[in-house]
């Protein structure tokens, strides 16, 4: 199981009824992602969070509202070599994204093997 996690830091200001966020999973061409075949549907994350910023301590209203969630996740059917971008709204504007690259599998068994030991004869150090 993995895990997305967001943070948002609210100017004072800014704070209103409700916050509402969203949270979107994009391939390289900035296309939503589609990861299961028998889906049609798009990964991304909706909600709001509505800050009681009225039962606030005065000290508190001199710092941004610091908020931050956490979304469990399945492990998703993404392939090996490509980049995909997470991409966070805040009430439909876009206020975060970081990309990352999916790896190719390390070699099972015999193959990790083998290669293990040609990089001990070359020298190479090998964890």
């Amino acid at each position: 199981m993995s895990a997305v996690a967001g943070f948002l830091r609210v100017p004072r200001e800014d704070l209103r009824a409700k916050i509402r966020f969203a949270l979107h999973l994009l391939d390289e061409e900035g296309q939503p992602v589609r990861p299961f075949a028998d889906s049609d549907g798009t990964l991304s994350f909706t909600g709001e969070i509505t800050p009681d910023a009225e039962r606030l301590e005065p000290m508190a209203t001199r710092v941004p509202y610091n908020l931050s969630f956490a979304i469990p996740i399945p492990p998703l059917p993404l392939v090996a070599g490509h980049v995909y971008e997470w991409v966070m709204e805040a009430d439909e504007t876009r206020v975060a994204s970081v990309q990352f690259a999916v790896r190719a599998e390390l070699p099972v068994n015999g193959a990790q093997a083998e290669t293990s030991e040609a990089a001990r004869k070359s020298g190479s150090r090998v964890e």
